[in-house]
């Protein structure tokens, strides 16, 4: 073949060679671009607010599954969003509050069980004493330690603690005038009969509306009431609660199913369901533990729900 032919033809595979290449390229980008398909994510003509399925499925998703949300939101959303606004660092970190709180709370129950022995026992209340049970640790917030146990003595027993007037740095516990009777049910009993039953109530319903015996009875040690332990201000709690609130059928008590050996548990009784609410028993459980009724959301939207179905009957 001549030269000149010679160079034409290889030009010419040169540019054949070149145009197959080319078009193996876009086939695979072609291919590639089936294979993925267009990203449901990424924006469609500038549309920056699409967003993804998947993201809006989880988003409804927390909404159905959010616990009691919607309902509190009404009551906190304002004290929410203020203490995000002046303490962020709060929100960021939320166990560095939470030590604290939990020490205090003990405190608080040592000091309440301190003082109820000091009543049993017809002994002066001394502050120097209530300063050792708080120890130096907690001393700076005794102030404090010693309001909130006061307070739940007052609640629970309907006794006052007030400062000694014969001894200087002494306290005393009274009985309060005009707050015998318990405002939460309507069978007559005295406080602190009244607070006692509506403290088992509220450990029964916080429990799935059934609480074995063992639970009952780990609550009320830190309220300074022991089973088999006379007081005066209850006589012999396990009586009270076992035969004689069973008898007025505020409470029921029974055999755990196939328990071996045999263990017991408490339910609410038909009386304690024709006298009182789960709501006005949950708010006074949660008072007695210094926190809010929506700290417990599922008995908090139970309760509710029963709210409602009283007022439609």
């Amino acid at each position: 073949m001549p030269r000149g032919q010679k160079s034409k033809h290889r030009v010419r595979e040169k540019r054949q060679q070149a145009r197959g290449q080319s078009q193996a390229a876009q086939g695979i980008q072609a291919t590639a671009g089936k294979e993925e398909g267009p990203s449901s994510c990424s924006p469609v003509l500038g549309d920056s607010t699409q967003r993804c399925p998947a993201e809006g499925f989880l988003q409804e998703s927390k909404e159905v599954t959010a616990p009691a949300s919607a309902v509190l939101s009404k009551r906190s959303d304002v004290d929410s969003k203020g203490q995000e606004e002046k303490s962020p660092s709060l929100a960021q970190n939320p166990s560095s509050t939470e030590k604290p709180k939990r020490d205090l709370t003990g405190k608080i129950c040592m000091l309440l069980l301190f003082l109820i022995d000091k009543y049993n026992m017809k002994e002066p209340i001394m502050k120097a004493d209530m300063l050792k049970v708080v120890n130096k640790k907690f001393q700076k917030h005794f102030s404090e330690i010693l309001s909130e146990a006061a307070e739940r003595i007052k609640l629970f027993y309907g006794l006052e603690l007030r400062e000694a007037k014969s001894r200087c740095n002494s306290y005393d516990l009274i009985g309060m005038v005009g707050v015998m009777k318990g405002n939460n049910l309507n069978g007559g009993l005295q406080l602190p009969m009244t607070s006692l039953l509506m403290t088992v109530l509220g450990v029964i319903f916080v429990n799935g509306n059934r609480a074995s015996e063992e639970s009952i009875w780990k609550f009320l040690n830190t309220l300074g009431i022991y089973a088999g332990r006379m007081q005066d201000i209850f006589g012999e709690p396990r009586k009270l609660l076992v035969f004689d609130f069973v008898l007025s059928r505020y409470l029921q008590y029974q055999q755990v199913r196939k328990s071996r050996p045999p263990r017991y548990e408490f339910l609410w009784g038909p009386r304690a369901c024709a006298e009182t609410t789960k709501m006005k028993v949950l708010e006074f459980l949660a008072m007695l533990k210094g926190v809010s009724p929506w700290d417990f959301p599922g008995p908090y939207e139970e309760a509710l729900r029963d709210e409602k179905r009283r007022a439609r009957q």
